[in-house]
């Protein structure tokens, strides 16, 4: 029988570290609590619309946050030319 070559196309979608079920050293019980019940949502949606629907999801995410740090520049550079 012939072996085939698999090739991994893969993208992590998170990073696993923090999916992880374990308790990290320096996490509080609390935080741990947190983290678990987030970890919850994200597995129940990905389960339910897949991993395409996430990446988008989370591009969508990445890009909203570079519009908001772009913004944040322009109203500082504004604010300090009128300071000046």
């Amino acid at each position: 029988m012939k072996r085939l070559k698999v090739e991994k196309d893969f993208e992590p979608v998170f990073d696993e570290s923090y999916l992880h079920a374990a308790r990290f050293e320096n996490e509080s019980y609390k935080d741990y609590k947190i983290r678990q019940k987030e970890n919850y949502r994200f597995w129940k949606h990905y389960r339910r619309f897949g991993k395409e629907a996430v990446l988008a999801f989370k591009k969508f995410v990445e890009m909203l946050q570079l519009q908001e740090q772009e913004k944040m520049k322009v109203e500082a550079a504004a604010s300090q030319s009128v300071a000046t």
